[in-house]
C-alpha cells in the first residue's frame, strides 16, 4: 500500500498555493495529489499526478483530522466506466484505482469524493 505522509512532506496540496510547470509534470507520481473543492464544499476532487499501480491512502481526506472534509459518502474516478474500492477512515481515504483505466490518464487519475 502506498501511504502519504504528513501533508508538508508528501505532496498533498490545495491546487491554489502550488502549481506544476514545464517538465517537473514528468517526475509526478501517485503519492502526488493536488486538492479542490466545489462552492458550496459538498464535493471534493482529488487529483492523483500519476496513475497509482496499488491502494493509495489519501491522509488529507481522512476522519481524524480537525480540517477533516467530513464523511464521504461516495468515490468515483472520472471518466471511468466501473466502480473502484475505496474506504474513509482516521487513517485517510484509501482507494484502488480500476485496473481498465490504467491506460487513459497521461498524467493521473481524478477522484471525485461526495461529502455528507
Amino acid at each position: 500500500m502506498i501511504a502519504s505522509s504528513e501533508r508538508e512532506t508528501n505532496s498533498e496540496t490545495n491546487t491554489a498555493t502550488c502549481g506544476v510547470h514545464g517538465d517537473s509534470v514528468a517526475s509526478l507520481v501517485a503519492k502526488d495529489v493536488r486538492f479542490t473543492r466545489t462552492k458550496n464544499s459538498r464535493v471534493v476532487y482529488a487529483i492523483i499526478l500519476g496513475f497509482p499501480t496499488e491502494e493509495i491512502t489519501i491522509q488529507a481526506l481522512e476522519l481524524a483530522k480537525v480540517t477533516f472534509p467530513g464523511k464521504i459518502e461516495k468515490v468515483e474516478v472520472l471518466e471511468a466506466r466501473e466502480a473502484l474500492t475505496w474506504k474513509q477512515s482516521e487513517n485517510g481515504l484509501s482507494v484502488t484505482v480500476p485496473k481498465s483505466i490504467a491506460e487513459i490518464p497521461e498524467y493521473g487519475v481524478a477522484l471525485k469524493a461526495y461529502l455528507s
